[in-house]
């Protein structure tokens, strides 16, 4: 018997997106699954000392979901002396993502940066904790197979660790670790072409791009974004958000139109 393994595709979760991995060579119901979200990454550097390991991950920064790249320092004295910059980036991203103003507060007041998020938090329970060797730390948050990343989520690794149910059965099973949790990008807005006064209807025609056939011609577009499970809530938002009269769709597979689009579509009548 091949070893089991476990697999996800693409490698980068993102937020509300449920992740549904592959199991090879095991029946599922012979497992026990348990997610994890990092919490200590000693590889994450400071975004001021580039070569500096991170030991603070700025608290509004998470509140706003920010690429990491821009949210960790380290130590207090780097948050402290930079903060001003750092405030105005917080201020840049509110108004870039059309945020309500008062989810940063405390940016806004000036008041200063606060320290909510220790990379190496003492506040979480250690008996919860999964430990690695290099000082990585794991705060359990699933325990199915699948799992729908949240806000909580954003920035983070996560790892998807799988045991047989009976002990006997001790063939290893590779540890699952996905890429850094990310956001859901804001869609652009279409140009809308409207033909004339009123009484009038509206057309929309759409090329859904079939699943089926996404291949290697498509590499200019990252993995994560061609996936069905991600594609098609955007999908389904922006068709109904024009609210076509005649609605003609081109590439659509028949299994998504059975499972997915068509029961959607008759929700709306």
């Amino acid at each position: 018997m091949a070893n089991p393994s476990l697999s996800i595709q693409p490698e980068t979760p993102i937020i509300g997106i449920e992740i549904k991995p592959v199991i090879s060579n095991v029946p599922e119901d012979y497992l026990r699954f348990t997610w994890y979200r990092q919490l200590y990454d000693k590889n994450v550097y400071c975004c001021v000392h580039k070569k500096k390991r991170a030991d603070i991950y700025c608290s509004t920064c998470h509140t706003l979901m920010l690429p990491l790249n821009t949210s960790y320092f380290c130590s207090p004295v780097c948050y402290h002396n930079n903060w001003e910059n750092h405030q105005k980036l917080h201020s840049e991203w509110i108004q870039y993502k059309g945020l309500p103003t008062t989810i940063s507060t405390r940016s806004r007041l000036n008041l200063g940066p606060d320290y909510d998020y220790y990379l190496d938090d003492e506040d979480i329970n250690p008996d919860d904790m999964l430990e690695e060797e290099n000082g990585t730390s794991w705060l359990p948050v699933g325990y199915s197979k699948n799992y729908l990343p949240s806000k909580e989520d954003f920035g983070s690794v996560l790892k998807l660790v799988a045991v047989f149910v009976n002990p006997s059965m001790s063939s290893p099973i590779p540890f699952l670790y996905t890429k850094h949790v990310i956001e859901s990008p804001t869609p652009h807005p279409r140009l809308v072409i409207p033909i004339g006064p009123p009484p009038t209807f509206r057309v929309l025609t759409y090329n859904l791009l079939a699943d089926c056939l996404v291949n290697k011609s498509h590499s200019y577009c990252l993995d994560w974004a061609q996936s069905w499970d991600y594609r098609r809530q955007n999908l389904l938002r922006e068709i109904t958000s024009y609210n076509a009269d005649i609605l003609c769709l081109q590439e659509v597979q028949s299994n998504h139109y059975d499972n997915f689009l068509r029961p959607e579509l008759d929700k709306l009548g």
